[in-house]
């Protein structure tokens, strides 16, 4: 395998980056998921290309409807006899407006999102190869009253992946235990 000049935890994350990007209230193309038998999931909210920015969120994307804000947190790395067992905690930050047509409350509105964003990740898995699995930890909402109508919260992951030891740009196939 050819070895990029990019390490495994960039490509993953423009990966990410990529894939929250196709978010779409109509059917995900089959050329973006990487499992073909979840081609046909429909989602209900729409996230522009533009919306998913690596890093926090700015005054600009907290002005967008909907919004998502890829940060990267703690990175455990458990070195091996040839291989770098790598953890990756990333936090999904999410902002979003509610509709002035939603019928709903803030917190049901929120788990539609975040239905949709679980459906989406569980779409490509490992991310095109480049990890073993991803794994959803949790999430957390900021809505203090049903009159809310601007939602922030998170979604916690977690990527898991290997390396060749002392190469963080060679990837290494690898099961992971559950």
């Amino acid at each position: 395998m050819a070895v990029d000049s990019k390490s495994i935890r960039e490509l993953a994350l423009e990966r990410l980056k990529t894939l929250l990007g196709t978010m779409s209230s109509t059917v995900i193309p089959p050329t973006i998921v990487a499992n073909p038998a979840l081609e046909q999931v429909v989602l209900r909210h729409d996230l522009e290309a533009a919306n998913v920015i690596m890093g926090p969120l700015t005054e600009v994307q907290f002005k967008k409807n909907f919004a998502v804000g890829i940060l990267e947190g703690e990175h455990t790395l458990n070195h091996q006899m040839t291989v770098d067992t790598n953890l990756l905690g990333v936090t999904l930050e999410v902002s979003f407006r509610m509709p002035s047509a939603a019928d709903t409350d803030g917190s049901a509105f929120w788990n539609s999102i975040i239905t949709d964003i679980h459906r989406l990740l569980r779409s490509d898995p490992d991310l095109a190869g480049l990890v073993a699995r991803i794994e959803i930890l949790g999430d957390s909402v900021d809505v203090d009253s049903f009159l809310d109508k601007k939602i922030d919260g998170a979604v916690f992951i977690r990527l898991n992946y290997k390396t060749a030891e002392n190469d963080p740009r060679q990837i290494v196939p690898g099961v992971f235990p559950s």
